[in-house]
């Protein structure tokens, strides 16, 4: 008999359960499959912390097969005023597909986000990459997957496939010399700005700046036909956000640009990786540009600039991944500039509900 149980998770929760590991090694083991490797999984400290804050409601279940863990739910609910969606997620284990657990666990979500009145889904899914497959296009013209079947478990009930997201990496062991290049001509074009970085916890001063900058973050960024809601960012949203990289294990260095003679923060960028393991992979996050500073290569200078500083303090990590909505030309342009080369698609997919 097939189970749904909810882990119970506080805001400020820094406990990992069994529970908790249990869902993190499910969460790991479907993720590896488009991917091939382990170098996204995070550890059980940073799964954790995924369902932590106070900006969001959170929901982690729990799906067993006769008391044996095969898949998780998920769903995140932001809590800004005129919210009206909710971000989902079901992983089943490969073997137990088919067996009417996602469709049970999209039940259980469908409720609860109705419960909370979130008449909307947004989901993501990597999809596996299967020439044999007809391809599927979203309205926004840009990127396809395949029709696998993620994409048939979703249009079947009722979701609309609504973007493409590239992931891309960067060899970090290669010869950064190109990279120096570019930053040499951005630095250039962006006369009147000046570079600064910081690891970890944003500095004081900074603590408003970049609320706004998040807050753009939120606004900015392609986001196709997707019912999301602008959010609200203040200085003790980004300390409660620092804390968590914290807490889930993660070394972050900040790069921003800032406009002289007005003295704001006006576009940044984010490296990250798991503190305990020189080794790990790179993450590169959000990366902004603020829309009035357009035009002057800051896009291309944080990310430089990120990059040269980020090889000297890290020399162990190898590679960057990064994701970039397919439509986003303008940084997915810089990306392939720099040297990002394709690793996957990723569809963003969505669901209205019935009251």
């Amino acid at each position: 008999m097939t189970t749904i149980r909810q882990i119970p998770i506080a805001p400020d929760d820094t406990t990992v359960t069994a529970d908790i590991e249990a869902a993190t090694a499910l969460r790991n083991t479907v993720y590896s499959i488009p991917s091939g490797t382990s170098e996204e999984d995070p550890t059980a400290a940073a799964f954790l912390q995924e369902f932590t804050g106070t900006t969001q409601l959170h929901r982690l279940w729990l799906c067993e097969l006769g008391g044996r863990p095969v898949g998780i739910a998920r769903m995140h609910a932001p809590l800004e005023e005129g919210a009206t969606s909710s971000y989902a997620e079901i992983l089943v284990l490969p073997e137990y597909e088919s067996k009417g657990i996602g469709t049970l666990a999209l039940r259980v979500i469908e409720d609860e986000a109705r419960s909370l009145g979130r008449l909307t889904l947004i989901g993501e899914a990597e999809h596996l990459p299967d020439p044999a497959l007809p391809r599927l296009s979203p309205p926004t013209g840009f990127g396809t997957i395949p029709e696998d079947h993620i994409a048939r478990f979703l249009a079947g009930r009722g979701w609309s496939f609504e973007q493409v997201e590239r992931k891309s990496t960067f060899d970090l062991t290669a010869d950064l010399s190109p990279v120096r290049e570019h930053q040499g001509r951005a630095a250039a074009a962006a006369e009147g700005y000046e570079v600064l970085a910081w690891d970890d916890a944003t500095p004081a001063e900074y603590l408003e700046p970049m609320a706004r900058l998040y807050e753009r973050m939120s606004t900015d960024i392609p986001t196709a036909a997707l019912e999301l809601v602008p959010e609200k960012w203040t200085a003790e949203r980004v300390i409660q956000r620092d804390e968590r990289r914290a807490a889930s294990g993660d070394h972050t260095q900040i790069t921003v640009a800032r406009h002289i003679a007005s003295g704001e923060l006006v576009a940044f960028n984010v490296l990250a990786r798991e503190m305990s393991d020189p080794a790990s992979t790179t993450f590169q996050g959000d990366t902004l540009v603020h829309g009035e500073h357009r035009g002057h290569r800051l896009g291309m200078l944080v990310k430089t600039a990120g990059i040269l500083r980020w090889r000297e303090r890290n020399p162990k990590s190898t590679r960057i991944l990064t994701w970039n909505a397919e439509e986003n030309r303008p940084m997915l342009s810089i990306n392939e500039e720099l040297g990002f080369v394709p690793a996957g698609y990723i569809g963003a997919w969505q669901k209205r509900l019935t009251p």
